[in-house]
């Protein structure tokens, strides 16, 4: 049987020379790719009513006989074409804007199907521009699910239609099905060739229902295999042993507040992890504020006790830079020397600290990228930590503890996701939680605004700035776009300085400066050079401004909830009350958002977005490096999620390395997933 994936997308009817590039655009340069190039939605004309049914403002199916056709030339650039057809039970007007050539092929007395929205005129319903096809009985719902696929510039939907037909037709003969038939009847899955006919063009919401839940297990059980299977090795590989424990106590009573019992919890996990003499790879969950640092910073100590070197790597040098300027005090008071690391300083005091790693007169280190470089060299390296994992690649996490004989692995991120779910996302680490905020943090207020209420909101903004406090501004997008109405922080910046916060000193930030203009920036509003940060989101990791006490976030509907909580965590990390405001421009996205004003616990909101969003929004969170999930587009249930990392420790319990003969195609699976990743060579 051929391999789809090696048969190019140009063999298919459709695809010309000149097309062939934006397919590519696409990823689709294989009949396989398109297969799995999934539609993005779907046109439902299931809805087929006669005329007299039809309601004002919805989307509907009719079939009618035309009565009369009309051409007329509204202006220079507008030509009209108008239809009056009929059921037996009312009158339908139809009308299409530059479409010329449909006076040649509507006629008097053909009866034709017509998918549109709906509106009331008097006497009469309207549609302007529907979809035709030649008449259909009602109740034939063999074309009503229309695929509607991501497109880019040069491709229509009607091509992309015409060419996963074509794939469809090749792959009934070369198909080959992945998944054995013990897996497909114990989970009640469907055939490949079923689902992928049906994930294009379903013929009823049953049939692609069934699609999906094949899709999506099987995409996910190939995922969990390869985690598991990574999970598995690094349990077998030796690890440094550290053992001296008690200084973790001993830092626990030099800090100037209790440790909670999460953090206690979680630094207890650690230690166990250090002692059994095998490598530990580890996350560490918690939502902003819940005290990872600190937890941290035991840990590398423990690991400078025990003779090892430690190094902890953040993604943005003021993140960096705060780590080492808040946690320097801790680690001289117990003569552990620490440096930081970045590539912003000079050559020679990198050079200095270099070499210090280098023949171990330096035990901590603290930096960013600029770790992993090849001219830092570790004398003995025991412990890696990375701050905000998601925003690595996990190829920088492995360049770093390639520079020690199998490190300890530490990764910490604040965004919240729900534990049953982090136990699969995670599938290759073991998952440690800090569900506890410290006593005495005064809870953010959250107050969602509309665009009534925006003048409002920035009269609450100057009143808090007059009292030298800071506030963030936060915008979707950076400059103008026609595709989404939304505010963005240029604009929005020179709004505020003309408008609402005349007398006050704001800057700008946003992705497309350099990163040292950023860190410029970022440092000036830190100290105070900037009452007012407006900013798009990469403002979102590891600002620590306590004298920030308002974040307004405009167009709020924008983003998910977890962005959101991350965003909202950027205030209130002082002892002074503090705001968040959610500004939206569409009043429908209120009724989602609530749940922000309710609660300020991160893993709260998290549960309530898997609840109503399902797991697929997650699995982006998880980090870079993991392989793309094609199904990323479609909502699926937490039951698929489950029943697939069943069925994948059920297979890793019988055939950890996937060698029996009856594992075969799932193991070719397995590793074509992950071969164009950075796994893949750890597998």
């Amino acid at each position: 049987m051929m391999d789809l994936f090696q048969m190019p997308i140009s063999n298919i009817s459709g695809v010309s020379n000149a097309r062939l590039t934006y397919f590519q655009k696409l990823g689709i340069f294989s009949v396989g790719d398109m297969l799995y190039f999934f539609p993005k939605s779907y046109e439902n004309r299931m809805n087929q009513k006669c005329v007299a049914n039809l309601s004002d403002e919805e989307t509907a199916t009719v079939t009618v006989r035309i009565l009369d056709v009309s051409s007329r030339r509204v202006r220079q650039n507008l030509t009209l074409i108008s239809a009056m057809a009929e059921d037996e039970t009312g009158t339908l007007k139809i009308t299409f804007f530059n479409q010329k050539y449909l006076i040649n092929q509507l006629k008097v007395g053909q009866e034709i199907t017509v998918f549109g929205k709906v509106s009331r005129r008097i006497g009469y319903f309207e549609m302007t521009n529907p979809a035709i096809q030649k008449a259909v009985a009602r109740g034939d719902f063999s074309e009503n699910y229309i695929p509607k696929y991501p497109l880019t510039k040069g491709l229509t939907q009607g091509v992309m239609q015409k060419v996963a037909h074509g794939c469809l037709l090749v792959a009934k003969e070369h198909l080959q099905e992945t998944l054995s038939f013990d897996i497909r009847k114990k989970y009640h899955l469907c055939e490949l060739l079923y689902a992928l006919e049906n994930i294009h063009f379903p013929t009823g919401e049953e049939e692609l229902a069934s699609a999906k839940k094949r899709l999506v297990f099987e995409e996910l059980f190939y995922l969990m295999l390869g985690l598991g299977k990574l999970k598995l090795k690094q349990k077998k590989a030796a690890g440094p042993k550290l053992v001296n424990y008690k200084i973790a106590e001993e830092f626990a009573k030099q800090l100037p507040f209790p440790l909670t019992d999460a953090q206690k919890r979680v630094t207890r996990e650690i230690c166990y992890d250090f002692k059994q003499g095998y490598q530990m790879n580890r996350l560490v969950q918690g939502d902003v504020g819940s005290g990872k640092t600190m937890v941290a910073a035991m840990a590398m100590l423990i690991c400078a006790q025990s003779g090892y070197q430690a190094v902890l790597m953040a993604p943005t040098e003021i993140l960096a830079r705060q780590h080492f300027e808040g946690l320097k005090p801790y680690f001289d008071a117990f003569g552990v020397s620490v440096e930081l690391l970045v590539s912003s300083m000079k050559k020679k005091e990198k050079t200095a600290v270099q070499n210090g790693l280098h023949t171990g007169e330096i035990s901590l280190v603290i930096g960013t990228h600029a770790l992993i470089y090849d001219t830092v060299q570790f004398q003995k390296l025991g412990l890696v930590i990375t701050d905000e994992q998601h925003r690595f690649g996990v190829k920088a996490r492995a360049e770093l503890t390639k520079k020690g004989e199998n490190p300890h692995c530490l990764v910490m991120t604040a965004t919240p996701i729900p534990r049953t779910l982090a136990l699969i996302i995670y599938g290759d680490l073991d998952v440690s939680v800090i569900d506890e905020l410290p006593k005495g943090r005064i809870p953010v207020v959250t107050r969602i605004a509309s665009e009534t209420q925006r003048e409002l909101v920035y009269s609450f903004v100057s009143k808090e700035l007059a009292k030298k406090n800071q506030a963030f501004v936060v915008c979707p997008l950076i400059e103008e776009s026609e595709a989404l109405d939304a505010e963005n922080a240029i604009r929005v910046q020179e709004e505020l300085q003309t408008r609402y916060l005349k007398e006050y000193r704001i800057g700008l930030l946003h992705g497309k400066m350099k990163a040292d203009e950023k860190d410029a920036v970022m440092n000036q509003f830190a100290s105070g050079e900037y009452d007012v940060l407006v900013s798009t989101t990469v403002v979102e990791v590891g600002v620590n401004v306590p004298n920030a006490t308002v974040m307004v976030i405009e167009n709020a509907e924008r983003f998910g909830l977890a962005s959101l909580h991350q965003l909202r965590g950027r205030v209130g990390r002082g002892q002074k009350k503090s705001y968040c405001f959610l500004n939206l421009a569409d009043v429908k996205a209120k009724k989602r958002l609530e749940i922000m004003e309710k609660t300020t616990d991160g893993f709260q909101i998290s549960e309530f977005d898997l609840k109503h969003r399902g797991p697929g929004e997650f699995f982006g969170t998880r980090q870079h490096g993991l392989p793309s999930m094609r199904l990323s587009n479609l909502t699926y249930s937490m039951e698929t999620v489950r029943l697939a990392k069943e069925a994948a420790e059920t297979v890793l319990s019988e055939d950890c390395d996937l060698v029996l003969p009856k594992n075969k195609k799932i193991r070719t699976s397995v590793e074509k997933m992950f071969s164009e990743n950075e796994f893949v060579s750890q597998l």
